[in-house]
């Protein structure tokens, strides 16, 4: 059995929506709480920075972006790499316009760490609300922006790129932006998810209708090439139905994708959902398999997050059991993914959404509960550690 350590904020309050991100390498640990209000400023957001020593996780710095504002909801989404951080704030203002959104790269320097570089966008607008989802590699940061309403306008879902300084401390640098491959479909949620990887970035178009089935979703594949990223594939699952919300979640590993699609039917049962996976061989995605949860029922939504570290799949699937939520635990053997693990947390309550955040490596899975009520604080929100006592050496 894995272990399970549950976390909350040192300081949390009411509606904090502590684990409303999460995201986990080695004994360094992520934990957004997009609602948090800091000094008094109504859902600024923080981040909350968790080590883990002597086979414990405990909270050890507390991030907010340096000219942070009521609204911003700093922590909406957040990419981890090494000594590298990219936390996104995607209602904060700018230069006067209402949600155009914000990202902030921190560095960890001397086991602290310190914000390095805002980055905005030049030609951001009002309600572009850059920062839906974030993800990065060595030389690329995709940011995903987009799909608001004003006035009966939808402002055009994009991506937004900025590439690797040209010194070593240098400013990141904003590149081209991604638009929408099918801009006709306004409502597709194209880049609210993306995954990347050293050559590849994959990124969701959810709401994406295919044929007639409305809903559906699909997911655009990107490679870099002569230093530009350009689309070169649609994955659309081969038994796609109607609000299956295809790239709800991504998550990537060298020539492995899992994409999450909570809507998928199983057995008549609205909702259960399923997660795709696809490898990548002789430069072309093919899809190689559906898994689902081996005890899945409607309205689970399974699929709903996915996080991947080589071959370790966390899957989380917050509707399950009234909204208490679950994340089962895979593992790739002799070729094939296999259930190994149910996780559900050890005091869950109806509406926690546990498996709504999920995020993994090969020795820790970490699940955000972010509705959780702690004390008398409802939906202050919690974060449980998970440890596999075979590798935990």
């Amino acid at each position: 059995m894995w272990s399970e350590q549950k976390i909350v904020a040192d300081d949390g309050g009411p509606k904090s929506w502590f684990g409303s991100w999460v995201t986990v390498s080695d004994t360094m640990a992520l934990v957004g709480a997009r609602a948090a209000s800091v000094d008094g400023r109504a859902n600024q957001g923080a981040v909350y920075v968790l080590r883990k020593a002597n086979g414990k996780w405990s909270q050890v710095q507390k991030l907010v972006a340096s000219d942070g504002a009521a609204g911003d909801q700093f922590g909406a989404a957040i990419a981890l790499h090494g000594s590298l951080a990219v936390i996104t704030a995607p209602f904060a203002r700018v230069n006067g316009r209402t949600w155009q959104g914000a990202a902030y790269l921190f560095a960890l320097v001397g086991g602290t760490w310190t914000e390095r570089q805002k980055l905005v966008s030049a030609s951001g607008i009002s309600l572009d609300t850059l920062g839906t989802a974030v993800a990065f590699n060595a030389s690329t940061i995709f940011i995903g922006a987009g799909g608001a309403n004003t006035g009966g306008q939808i402002v055009p879902r994009k991506v937004y790129t900025f590439e690797a300084p040209l010194t070593r401390n240098g400013p990141w640098i904003e590149g081209p932006t991604l638009p929408s491959p099918d801009p006709v479909d306004v409502n597709d949620s194209f880049g609210a998810s993306i995954a990347v990887s050293a050559d590849v970035a994959l990124i969701g178009a959810r709401a994406s209708t295919i044929g007639a089935n409305i809903g559906q979703g699909r997911v655009y594949v990107y490679e870099r090439s002569h230093g530009a990223w350009t689309s070169v594939q649609k994955l659309v699952a081969t038994d796609g139905g109607t609000r299956d919300n295809f790239g709800v979640s991504l998550a990537i590993d060298g020539t492995t994708a899992m994409i999450g699609a909570p809507g998928v039917v199983i057995n008549g049962q609205v909702s259960t959902g399923a997660v795709y996976c696809w490898e990548r061989t002789h430069g072309a995605w093919a899809q190689t398999s559906r898994l689902i949860a081996a005890d899945g029922a409607a309205i689970n939504l399974f699929g709903g997050s996915v996080s991947l570290s080589g071959n370790t799949m966390l899957v989380g699937a917050y509707g399950a059991n009234a909204y208490r939520g679950a994340a089962y635990l895979f593992r790739r053997i002799a070729g094939s993914w296999k259930q190994v693990e149910k996780l559900t947390a050890g005091d869950a309550a109806p509406g926690n959404v546990f498996g709504y955040y999920t995020a993994v490596d090969a020795r820790t899975a970490l699940v955000g509960s972010y509705t959780a009520k702690v004390g008398s604080n409802v939906q202050q929100g919690a974060a449980y550690f998970y440890t596999d006592p075979a590798t935990d050496t």
